[in-house]
């Protein structure tokens, strides 16, 4: 129940501060620049896409039409993988470092709530406001869709759970900075690094083939497996849309074991933290 409360007190900030409106409208201006994009028109067994996509060309059989409204979803999927993610970070980056500040902290620590009941709950939080406005989005442009060409493709749905899954990892690492730092702008540069080094990392292969340095290549490989797997998890979230087998699954088991030790770092450090 104490962390029900502040996970409800969480959503009470978000909405003070404009969060849940901002991601609402923004959410709802996509949804609506999907719509005009999908100018689709199905006349019998004759589909015809006057989209920003195929130029007005007909298509001739609708397997084919199927299969390039698919392909589109996961474009659609890997865009809205990124651009998610980052809106959702950027939004509630604020959030551990407001807490951290002086008399709010002493106010919430003033109730019969200990410091990783207090971190944890708003952990919850800003996962849970992050995930209902995903999926209002993921969701909402699903219908669009789905609607517009007649395509269900259940798999796109599979985009939101993905988001919210490196949500749910990345967050982690704002709320540890944030402990640290008490600073938002700090908050966001780093998990903007941890990102583009993620995408640095996922190419270490690459970077072997023209490095004789084993002390470099043991070092990168200790970076690799202490960070989030942020790339591969995008090539997942595509693969899933497609209905592509998934080669492994150990990028997402990675992520999910180190946002746990980030975690619980986290609430121990806030545990023992005086100010």
């Amino acid at each position: 129940m104490k962390i029900a409360a502040i996970v409800y007190d969480t959503f009470r900030e978000c909405l003070v501060k404009k969060i849940l409106l901002s991601f609402f409208i923004a959410s709802t201006i996509g949804i609506l620049g999907i719509l005009v994009i999908f100018n689709i028109d199905i006349i019998g067994n004759n589909v015809a896409i006057s989209s920003l996509f195929f130029g007005g060309e007909g298509l001739t059989s609708l397997g084919q039409f199927e299969d390039i409204i698919i392909k589109v979803e996961a474009i659609f999927a890997m865009a809205l993988f990124t651009l998610g993610l980052f809106i959702s970070l950027f939004a509630t980056a604020d959030l551990t470092p407001s807490m951290m500040t002086k008399g709010r902290l002493d106010l919430y620590l003033a109730r019969p709530i200990s410091r990783t009941q207090l971190l944890f709950g708003k952990y919850c939080g800003a996962v849970a406001v992050a995930a209902i406005n995903i999926l209002y989005a993921i969701v909402g442009l699903w219908l669009v869709i789905g609607i517009k060409t007649g395509v269900w493709n259940v798999n796109f749905l599979y985009t939101g759970l993905n988001i919210i899954f490196m949500f749910s990892v990345l967050y982690t690492f704002v709320m540890l900075i944030g402990i640290f730092t008490k600073n938002t702008a700090v908050n966001i540069i780093a998990v903007c690094t941890i990102v583009f080094s993620s995408l640095i990392l996922a190419q270490k292969d690459v970077i072997f083939l023209f490095s004789n340095n084993k002390l470099l290549e043991h070092i990168t490989d200790l970076l690799y497996w202490i960070t989030p797997k942020y790339y591969e998890i995008s090539i997942i979230t595509k693969d899933l849309v497609l209905g592509n087998a998934i080669p492994s699954w150990t990028p997402v088991i990675s992520s999910l074991l180190i946002a746990a030790a980030v975690m619980n770092l986290s609430l121990y450090l806030f545990s023992k933290k005086d100010s």
